[in-house]
């Protein structure tokens, strides 16, 4: 007689097979590159940056859902290794006398930049989730700047939509979930069944990961020049 361990342990090697093959086929497509991006080479030096919180409208979903995919676009950031990232809190920016979110877009308070200096960081970076869609085909629109707070200047900024009915963003996100995802079942590894097409926090964390990953490198030392291996090994 099967227990219902037998029939998970079945349900699972299928759900396998069935993701093997759904990947092989999204592997086969070239995965989105991202193109509503402007950059220029950092200046020796640049190494600390200051993150300042997420921002988000909570129209776009509840305050659990958007903590956990602003706690995902940090870590892929801080997997980047592009710099030493300084987090900024909310409650921080209220002991300044300034609001505790400030946007991408809007013109940035004198006294931010005069506190940044006196913690002695680089550049200053804003990341807005700008678009949410947390059911199937799911997407995300993200918006950041980096800033150089010496100079004022845009080094790095990018407003972009992943898309998962798009398949370059189906294919890219496949990718990466299989380098990423597997499942340990006594002992035998198991393609994961497929779960990065109905996780927003999992999906935030592909376009994040795909996103730093055309973060500017200084004086044209570049990350782009490594291998998917080698970039993809920090996960």
């Amino acid at each position: 007689m099967r227990t219902p361990i037998t029939f998970l342990l079945l349900a699972l090697i299928l759900a396998g097979c069935v993701s093997t093959h759904q990947d092989r086929a999204a592997r086969a497509i070239p995965p989105y590159v991202p193109h509503n991006i402007v950059k220029k080479d950092l200046p020796r030096g640049f190494i600390r940056v200051a993150l300042l919180p997420i921002v988000a409208n909570p129209s776009l979903g509840s305050r659990e859902s958007i903590n956990s995919i602003g706690l995902a676009i940090t870590e892929e950031l801080g997997k980047a290794k592009r710099f030493e990232i300084i987090g900024i809190t909310g409650d921080r920016l209220r002991d300044w006398g300034l609001p505790p979110a400030i946007d991408s877009i809007g013109p940035w308070p004198d006294e931010l930049r005069q506190h940044l200096k006196e913690m002695q960081v680089d550049g200053v970076m804003i990341v807005e989730i700008s678009q949410l869609k947390g059911y199937e085909p799911i997407s995300i629109g993200i918006k950041s700047r980096l800033v150089g707070i010496g100079d004022g200047e845009t080094y790095w900024a990018c407003d972009e939509v992943f898309d998962a009915a798009m398949p370059q963003v189906y294919a890219g996100a496949k990718t990466f979930e299989a380098g990423t995802l597997e499942e340990t079942v006594r002992g035998a590894k198991l393609s994961a069944a497929p779960t990065i097409e109905l996780s927003p926090t999992k999906f935030a964390k592909y376009a994040s990961y795909t996103l730093f990953k055309t973060l500017p490198g200084i004086q044209g030392i570049s990350e782009e020049n490594k291998s998917p291996e080698e970039a993809h090994s920090h996960h």
